[in-house]
């Protein structure tokens, strides 16, 4: 019985179907991606958000010495401040983590840049100390591809240079200042002088190695009205209704009356949604209906400016189809049999085949089989 009932449920899992992912990008900028993950569950969708968080490598600041620092910052507050600086790499389709490996493990300072800042307020009141202070020294070839980024985006830079801009056109440090990311204020006769060595990092080691600010994942909903209990309500409640839910979610029809879903990605609490939908509705059904889209899940991601939006979500595929690779490689091995690897190449699962044909303004982020 035992054997039989073995070979069964071989057979049935013989029949499992193979999924294959998609990723639809719905809004995709700089520094800015929105897109839905499809054909696969939570774990997969998780995976992606956390290698994008932890394991997508990029460069910053790791180690300052300070040679001289009479500003109102001590210096553990000017290093950690130097180290969320986003650096980033003016070739986009460089192999980022084959540039900066170390072939000689004797030699600390192969796959480091260095950066300088000597920044001294001879006798203004005031002198902001900024990104645009910071002077890349390349002692290789390859440190010319590293510059500092002072914005998240081109887009953000010219807001901030705009913001910054005096009327009369004049410029000057004022301008660079609103312009830049600031570090420190000097005051009359202070002086910060120091060396800064940038590496590649991982998330997972530092913080200041994480390449986005938000890598936010939610379920894709779908949220129906019920036009019976809805219309049991009077105007005022219904307005009530909509306004205590997320701004955007319902909108009024050209009537002023009837209430109608406007944008459901609006929606960042489908809990207290369907709260408010029973708390406040005249009848026993519920005002609207959240129901999840089975294996679909959407993503938000915005950047530090190290990297941009598409080098992220591509370097996350790729560092899973690392692991994938690895797990591949070794259950091959352990087993005896000549099962094939991943190609480098390859997408996951068939999402990063969608995920290429997006105008996506970046080229893939090589080098990711960390």
């Amino acid at each position: 019985m035992a054997s039989s009932s073995s070979a069964a449920r071989g057979s049935d899992s013989a029949h499992v179907p193979m999924r294959a992912p998609q990723i639809e990008i719905e809004e995709v900028k700089e520094s800015t991606i929105r897109f839905v993950l499809s054909g696969t569950d939570m774990s997969v969708a998780n995976a992606l958000r956390r290698t994008m968080i932890a394991e997508t490598p990029c460069l910053a600041i790791d180690d300052v010495e300070i040679e001289d620092n009479t500003s109102p910052l001590h210096d553990e507050f000017l290093a950690h401040r130097l180290g969320l600086i986003p650096l980033r790499f003016t070739d986009p389709e460089a192999d980022i983590t084959s540039v900066f490996a170390m072939d000689d493990p004797d030699a600390e300072d192969v796959d480091e840049v260095l950066l300088v800042l000597d920044v001294h307020n001879d006798a203004s009141p005031k002198r902001i100390v900024t990104s645009r202070d910071l002077e890349v020294i390349p002692l290789a070839d390859h440190h010319t591809m590293v510059e500092v980024a002072h914005a998240a985006s081109m887009e953000e830079a010219a807001e901030l240079a705009a913001i910054g801009a005096p009327e009369d056109g004049a410029g000057g440090p004022e301008a660079d200042a609103e312009s830049a990311i600031a570090i420190v204020k000097l005051g009359p006769w202070q002086r910060v002088r120091l060396r800064a060595h940038a590496k590649l990092g991982w998330g997972k080691i530092h913080a200041r190695f994480i390449p986005v600010c938000t890598a936010i994942m939610n379920y894709d909903y779908e949220v129906d009205i019920n036009s019976a209990a809805m219309e049991r309500l009077g105007a005022e409640d219904r307005r009530a209704f909509v306004e205590a839910c997320e701004p955007g979610l319902f909108e009024f029809v050209h009537d002023g009356e009837t209430v109608r879903v406007a944008d459901v990605t609006r929606m960042a609490n489908h809990m207290e949604v369907e709260r408010l939908a029973s708390t406040m509705s005249a009848t026993d059904a519920p005002l609207v209906r959240v129901t999840r889209r089975p294996g679909r899940f959407r993503f938000e991601v915005e950047t530090t400016g190290a990297l941009s939006a598409v080098q992220v979500v591509r370097g996350a595929l790729g560092a899973l189809i690392g692991k994938l690779d690895s797990i591949r490689q070794a259950v091959a091995a352990a087993a005896g049999t000549g099962v094939g690897v991943v190609d480098e190449d390859d997408d996951v699962a068939g999402g990063g085949a969608a995920f290429a044909s997006a105008e996506a303004g970046g080229a893939a982020y090589g080098g990711m089989g960390h």
